[in-house]
């Protein structure tokens, strides 16, 4: 019996597939053994890492301009740009790793947080603290834009983003050839070392997109909105109000989650 489940990345959850699949349009459905997968075509997150067309641009010029086009768009709901973008910055041959890291941090205020943790990724081939530096930063944005969802469902999807990308950071050592304890070790005293430099670079750095879009289409109620029929298509200032906590609760919000940040640290040291 074919079975169905939604991709909310790391968080599935499991439907009757009877009655389900008909009704939803905006929605994206692909088999895999006896399991339908149901996607929400605006998530950024379930579309990370998919192999990009055989047609992307090939040489530096055309994936720069490419990249440029893909990411212009502001404050506005355009995921399968913006992760078509984060898939051919990763993929591309074209760019070397410090190119990449380059581009992102001369447009760290206005890409989203999997643009820097894939930054961070690159960094930490030459510079491991420096890499470290990013992670812990894009860690604190990647939390607080998730937590500004509507859906509490979205900041536990969004931690699937760091389970694709934090085993890519390199630490300093080669994990293979050191044990467990030794490997956490080296980790642990990677994040102190760089956890004030990533607290500094939150403070002294703007976020020029207003609304996190990237992560709110990745909870289970926008699949289930589309799923069953949704009434709300609306532009993006009404999907704003359905999508998002009052921007009002939003400094609480970082306050919380940076104060949470320095506990850590400090419980840490």
């Amino acid at each position: 019996m074919m079975r169905l489940r939604l991709a909310c990345c790391a968080l599935l959850a499991s439907l009757p597939a009877a009655g389900a699949r008909a009704q939803g349009p905006g929605v994206e459905v692909e088999t895999r053994g006896d399991v339908e997968e149901v996607r929400n075509p605006l998530d950024f997150i379930s579309h990370m890492g998919e192999p990009i067309p055989a047609d992307a641009p090939k040489t530096k010029e055309a994936v720069l301009r490419t990249l440029g086009r893909l990411t212009a768009k502001g404050d506005r709901d355009s995921n399968p740009d913006l992760v078509a973008a984060w898939n051919l910055l990763d993929q591309t041959d074209a760019l070397s790793e410090k190119e990449k890291a380059d581009w992102v941090e001369r447009r760290i205020a206005d890409l989203p947080p999997p643009f820097v943790m894939l930054a961070a990724v690159y960094r930490s081939a030459d510079d491991p603290a420096r890499g470290m530096e990013l992670y812990l930063f894009s860690r604190i944005r990647l939390t607080i834009d998730a937590s500004k969802c509507a859906d509490p469902s979205a900041e536990e999807a969004a931690m699937s983003v760091v389970q694709l990308v934090l085993p890519r950071l390199d630490i300093g050592v080669d994990r293979s050839k050191v044990s467990d304890e030794e490997s956490e070790r080296v980790f642990t005293d990677l994040i102190r070392r760089s956890a004030p430099a990533a607290l500094r670079r939150h403070e002294t750095t703007p976020s020029r997109a207003a609304h996190p879009w990237w992560v709110a289409h990745a909870g289970i109620r926008e699949i289930v909105a589309d799923l069953v029929g949704r009434s709300d298509k609306g532009e993006s200032g009404s999907r704003a109000r359905d999508l998002f906590k009052p921007e009002k609760e939003w400094p609480q919000i970082e306050r919380e989650i940076v104060d949470g940040f320095r506990d850590q640290l400090t419980a840490a040291r």
